[in-house]
């Protein structure tokens, strides 16, 4: 088409399912890119991403990158059918989309973007999905660590289903981050997850993805700031005003050093452009994540 040359490709959803059936490979659009289909993306993922079950090259056509990510129990995934311009294709249902997330989080901005991700996505989760798609992986590590972000961003309804599963496992406790060692690292008892507290150094992969900027499109309200602060998110600055809903940009310092609570909103303070800006602010489409 005409529109597509610019990019030098056609959308990949044109194409995808029948590329993987002349590769002869099974798939589904998973990861960030299914996450945004379901609504949970405050900018388009920079990748469309493809779970297959075995290794497959990047494919890179002017501007579309494919990535695929090898899933070893690929068939036991639930999936949905998305129609697309020229047939459907297939995308993880929202919960094993969740899963996904925590699963592979070196693919989707490591876990300070997952949480930012997982707190949109959560208006599509049912507790009750969850659990199946839990059983489902068999990886009792991923629910902790999925059930631990849901609470971490004011996500518990879909969580509690979740966590009483944990609990029937009674299993280890691993670390929320795979990447970093448990020893002296606090423990948090209802998902028996080590979440370790110190600050990213400057040899930690995941240090960079610890500071990155993330927006929220919220009700200019003094109180959401509060709450954001609640959660200890530890600047916030405004941004993007001209569409009549405020986008706040906030600073996640560090997904672990934030401890899950049951945080109610405080009362209504005055609008929140009476807010101090700490830092410049990067408005949509200027560069941010």
């Amino acid at each position: 088409a005409p529109e597509y040359r610019a990019a030098g490709c056609p959308p990949a959803d044109w194409f995808i399912g029948d590329l993987m059936a002349y590769l002869g490979r099974p798939y589904y659009v998973g990861l960030l890119t299914a996450a945004a289909l379901h609504g949970a993306a405050h900018q388009a993922p920079q990748e469309f991403q493809v779970v297959t079950d075995r290794p497959l090259p990047m494919i890179e056509r002017g501007r579309l990158r494919i990535r695929f990510v090898k899933k070893a129990h690929l068939k036991a995934t639930p999936t949905v059918r998305v129609n697309t311009q020229t047939g459907q294709m297939r995308v993880s249902a929202p919960a094993a989309t969740a899963f996904d997330l925590v699963r592979y989080p070196e693919h989707c901005g490591f876990l300070s973007n997952v949480a930012t991700v997982l707190h949109d996505l959560a208006e599509q989760l049912d507790g009750g999905d969850l659990v199946r798609v839990a059983e489902l992986e068999s990886e009792v590590a991923y629910a902790q660590r999925l059930g631990y972000l849901l609470d971490l961003v004011g996500r518990a309804e879909p969580a509690r289903p979740l966590a009483d599963w944990v609990a029937s496992k009674a299993p280890r406790i691993v670390p929320l981050d795979p990447t970093q060692a448990m020893t002296g690292a606090p423990r948090n008892l209802r998902w028996r997850l080590a979440v370790e507290r110190r600050a990213p150094g400057a040899h930690d992969r995941d240090a960079r993805v610890r500071e990155l900027v993330a927006a929220f499109s919220i009700e200019a309200d003094r109180r959401v700031v509060d709450f954001l602060q609640e959660l200890g998110i530890g600047r916030v600055a405004r941004g993007d005003e001209g569409r009549g809903r405020l986008r706040l940009v906030v600073r996640v310092l560090r997904v672990g050093d934030l401890e899950p609570a049951e945080l109610r909103l405080p009362p209504l303070h005055p609008p929140v452009e009476d807010v101090h800006v700490a830092e410049e602010v990067h408005h949509e489409g200027g560069g941010g994540m």
